[in-house]
């Protein structure tokens, strides 16, 4: 995993070598329920969470692709290259698959759980800052859908 600072230099390795057909994808990742996991089994727990959430998040990102914390429990997959259409939504499926079984496998008495967004488009210079945006709106409809669900 990088932080930030790493991401920028990737970008600018990316974006020099990007070839005009290629696609680029990003993925957003929050982790759901952390404040309650901290108030009721302690800061330890929930940084267990985020570990395991993080772990998850690197598990689906691929050589050629970054994966950075961009927050506390949020972390963030961009790729540049050869994608087909349903890439994104195949990745999504394997970040949830991967997470409830590794959550199964624990002995923790609480979910550990995370929302997503994702978005794609053919690369272009500024392309990343908007999908960046959208996969970030689209993981805040996540999360709000799956809060309503919980309740």
């Amino acid at each position: 995993m990088s932080d930030r600072c790493g991401m920028k230099s990737w970008l600018h390795e990316k974006a020099q070598n990007a070839a005009p057909d290629d696609t680029a994808m990003v993925l957003r990742t929050d982790m759901d329920g952390l404040k309650a996991i901290n108030d009721t089994f302690g800061h330890a727990e929930g940084d267990y969470g985020i570990r395991t959430v993080s772990n998850v998040v690197q598990s689906i990102t691929s050589n050629d692709e970054i994966c950075v914390r961009t927050g506390g429990d949020e972390f963030c997959l961009i790729g540049i290259g050869k994608y087909a259409d349903d890439e994104p939504q195949r990745r999504t499926e394997r970040f949830l698959k991967t997470l409830e079984a590794v959550g199964r496998s624990s002995d923790k008495p609480y979910e550990i759980t995370a929302s997503i967004g994702w978005a794609s488009a053919p690369y272009s210079e500024n392309v990343v800052s908007e999908l960046l945006k959208t996969a970030d709106e689209r993981m805040y409809e996540n999360k709000l859908m799956r809060k309503k669900n919980r309740i």
